[in-house]
């Protein structure tokens, strides 16, 4: 299987490719809260097994930056203030729509407003260069092998549970012990 970053994806790869993000994303989220409390929490913004703020910092990071691939060092640095962008800008929408936090990094060294930290950036460094030369080619060569057709009804199945859980989330949004910082009451 050859595992080379690629500038471009086709479009229905690229949306699999948003929901194998946010998936790994949660996975990742609630596997360290299980390490630290042993506990399982369902971790982010929505009910399913997805957090899309990692979907929409991978496809940025392959949209936006793929050109970048054979520049590494460029490319990770690139990469931690893109997606530092989309953490802030996120958590900020995220503040300002629903009045709640899903994370806080204020304890953390070189914080911004407790929304972006030196270590939350460092680590987007590493896994969106991992999302770009090792995850998303292998996902494109799997993907490939699969009947476009079927991965047409696959996305449209995806986005209608997605735009459901999105819908729900901002009536009943999911929070509790473990999912959400803070919530400030509306004014």
């Amino acid at each position: 299987m050859p595992l080379e970053a690629k500038a471009h994806y086709s479009a229905t790869n690229l949306l699999l490719m948003f929901f194998l993000f946010s998936f790994v994303g949660w996975a990742w989220e609630c596997l360290i809260v299980f390490i630290q409390g042993g506990i399982f929490i369902n971790r982010g913004s929505l009910y399913g097994p997805w957090i899309p703020i990692y979907g929409f910092g991978g496809l940025a990071v392959l949209l936006f930056l793929g050109r970048l691939n054979k520049r590494p060092l460029l490319c990770f640095f690139a990469i931690i203030v893109l997606c530092g962008i989309i953490e802030y800008v996120g958590a900020s929408i995220i503040w300002s729509v629903l009045h709640i936090k899903y994370w806080d990094y204020s304890g953390y060294f070189f914080n911004i407003q407790g929304r972006i930290c030196l270590e939350g950036l460092l680590s987007f460094g590493v896994l969106g260069m991992m999302g770009m030369h090792v995850i998303a080619p292998a996902a494109d060569f799997l993907l490939l092998k699969v009947p476009l057709a079927l991965r047409q009804r696959i996305c449209a199945g995806l986005i209608v549970l997605f735009g459901a859980d999105v819908t729900l989330c901002l009536f009943y949004p999911h929070m509790g012990a473990g999912i959400t910082t803070s919530i400030r009451t509306k004014e």
